[in-house]
């Protein structure tokens, strides 16, 4: 007999993560309309590819004045950062009001979802910076059902994960997969994501973009011949690549071991 390869399967034990949706009125923009418990659903069925499931919970509304964030006057959230930040100032002044508020509360281990009809300078449908503990969900514009939860899967993702938009860990093109942390509409988790999930949170440090403030492939995982990651052991000592796409293998992808 000639072993030609073997399959190595790696389990998880289930994380619960905790997440609240705080309506956000401001600028004279009424709240966004995401239910908790569409967005728990969604959540959870997503989400259960890499054995996490989420409690989602509803805030109180909240309806600050503009005079506490709105620096520039211009009635719109400014959502661009600094090199040394990962929420502008804007943002900043609107989180320290809220953690403040005698009304609402602010958790350790729990995750902050601000869904809001208010603009932003950026025209951004949602943002969360890389480990970030709050994010904001605008949803001024009109979409297609499902279009906001999956907004604010992707967004989590970000958040409460590290995960980086598909494209600058895979070598793919943008808006090519179907996977969640890419801008194509899908709702993929890949085997690398789930490893970095449960075992590969790093923390943001100063000086790193909030895009690009994560590592890149888990140690061991490869873009295989179907467009996914592949895990080969450490024991493999020659690995061969392809080095153009041929229309369905990918460039860069594994050709054999």
């Amino acid at each position: 007999e000639v072993p030609i390869g073997r399959i190595i399967l790696r389990g998880y034990e289930t994380k619960t993560k905790q997440l609240v949706v705080v309506p956000l009125a401001t600028a004279g923009r009424d709240q966004g309309n995401l239910s908790p418990t569409t967005l728990a659903t969604y959540l959870n069925e997503v989400y259960k590819q890499g054995a996490i499931s989420w409690k989602v919970d509803p805030d109180k509304k909240w309806s600050p004045s503009t005079s506490v964030w709105d620096t520039d006057g211009n009635d719109s959230l400014d959502i661009e950062t600094g090199l040394f930040s990962r929420y502008s100032g804007e943002i900043t002044k609107l989180l320290d009001a809220f953690s403040t508020d005698k009304e609402h509360s602010v958790v350790d281990e729990t995750y902050y979802l601000f869904v809001t009809n208010a603009p932003n300078t950026s025209g951004y449908t949602g943002y969360m910076p890389l480990n970030g503990q709050f994010g904001i969900i605008f949803m001024g514009a009109t979409a297609s059902e499902g279009y906001y939860e999956r907004t604010a899967a992707h967004e989590l993702g970000h958040g409460a994960f590290g995960l980086e938009h598909a494209w600058k860990v895979y070598p793919l093109n943008q808006n090519s997969t179907p996977n969640l942390m890419d801008y194509n509409n899908g709702t993929e988790l890949w085997a690398g994501q789930w490893e970095y999930m449960h075992e590969w949170h790093l923390k943001l440090g100063i000086g790193q973009d909030e895009e690009d403030g994560a590592s890149k492939f888990p140690p061991g995982y490869y873009l295989g011949p179907n467009g996914h990651p592949v895990y080969l052991s450490s024991n493999v000592k020659r690995i061969c690549f392809s080095r153009v796409g041929n229309g369905t293998t990918p460039g860069g992808s594994v050709n054999s071991f």
